[in-house]
C-alpha cells in the first residue's frame, strides 16, 4: 500500500483527511484525520533496498473519545488487514482528544 493509497482508504471514514497537518485557516471542524510517515521501513537483501515500506502513524481527533469512531477505524483497518498499536490521550491545551494508531505498509 502507498501513502496515496492509504489516504483514500482513511477518506471512507466520511471525515476530512490531510497529510501531516492543516494550512493556518485551514483546520476542519472536529473531528478529522491526520496522517504522516516519520520513518522509512526498507526491507534489504544482498546489500540493496529488496522493497521499500513506511512506518505510518494515523491520528483521528475528536471533541471527546468517540467509541463509535474508534470502532470504524479499528473494522477499516482490520478489513484491509493492517495490524496496527493505538493510544489515545486527551489533549488538554486544545481541548481535544486524541486516538492514534501505528503501523507498517
Amino acid at each position: 500500500m502507498t501513502l496515496p493509497e492509504l489516504k483514500e482508504l482513511l477518506k471512507k471514514l466520511g471525515l476530512p483527511v490531510g497529510y501531516l497537518q492543516w494550512a493556518v485557516g485551514q483546520v476542519p471542524e472536529l473531528p478529522y484525520i491526520l496522517y504522516y510517515s516519520d520513518e522509512d521501513n526498507n526491507f534489504f537483501a544482498d546489500d540493496v533496498v529488496y522493497s521499500t515500506g513506511y512506518a505510518v502513524t494515523v491520528e483521528v481527533y475528536s471533541q471527546k473519545r468517540d467509541l463509535e469512531l474508534e470502532c470504524r477505524v479499528k473494522e477499516l483497518l482490520r478489513r484491509n488487514n493492517i495490524s496496527y498499536e493505538s493510544y489515545g490521550d486527551f489533549l488538554k491545551t486544545e481541548n481535544m482528544y486524541l486516538k492514534a494508531y501505528e503501523f507498517d505498509i
